[in-house]
């Protein structure tokens, strides 16, 4: 079963220390392509593909850590989703966020081909199969406590810029998980791809991920990922 990479505190620390050569991948060239598909085929160490910032709540705390922040509506946008995280009048949260790249998209192929009991793919082969661009990202939210489904089209997700400006999506994709949880309110996931490349952002560096859900309230958010911690 694939493992997947959810920073919380612990965590985080442990990535930092054991990161060496990773970074995010806006362009597979054959030697990564050949690193990951070797990991997929258990002849290398595990490489992480993927990132996952776990925003639930446990004790007053998000599970990924200090990654969020107000930007507008004030500090109380936080504070009262930490206090009540399933109280959902004002409108939904993010549950989590994954973030994968092409990297990914080898490494699951790979296993694909390993499952079938099939010899290793050439690098060159997965990476002319690509179908995310160069200088892409995927980011997959899911989110949870909304009224009804259609209003998952109401969020608004962004990046931002190297000049500190909001990017929008260059693909917003609706992922099929929709249902209705326990409490009769509608939860899944969308998927956004942006272009990281073209907004300048360092590829070794931090992302913003600006998040304002279907609610007219005030309250959005600012949730920080680090590109150094997957391929």
């Amino acid at each position: 079963m694939r493992k997947v990479l959810i920073l919380t505190s612990f965590s985080l620390a442990s990535a930092v220390l054991g990161a060496t050569a990773l970074a995010w991948t806006p362009t597979l060239d054959a030697a990564t392509a050949k690193r990951i598909i070797d990991s997929a085929y258990g002849r290398a160490d595990e490489v992480a593909t993927f990132q996952t910032l776990d925003l639930t709540v446990a004790e007053g705390k998000f599970k990924a850590g200090d990654v969020v922040k107000a930007i507008d509506g004030g500090p109380q946008c936080v504070s009262n989703w930490l206090k009540a995280p399933t109280d959902f009048s004002k409108g939904s949260y993010p549950k989590t966020i994954t973030l994968t790249g092409q990297a990914d998209d080898v490494f699951l192929a790979a296993t694909e081909a390993r499952n079938q009991f099939k010899s290793p793919p050439k690098p060159e082969d997965l990476i002319k199969a690509q179908t995310l661009p160069n200088g892409q990202l995927r980011v997959y939210l899911t989110m949870t406590g909304l009224k009804e489904e259609k209003l998952r089209n109401a969020y608004t997700v962004a990046i931002r810029n190297a000049k500190g400006e909001p990017t929008l999506p260059a693909k917003k994709i609706l992922v099929t998980d929709w249902q209705k949880a326990a409490n009769n309110l509608w939860e899944g996931s969308m998927l956004y791809q942006f272009d990281v490349s073209k907004a300048g952002v360092d590829p070794r560096g931090k992302l913003s991920i600006l998040i304002r859900n279907e609610s007219e309230d005030n309250c959005a958010y600012e949730v920080t990922a680090d590109l150094s911690q997957f391929l």
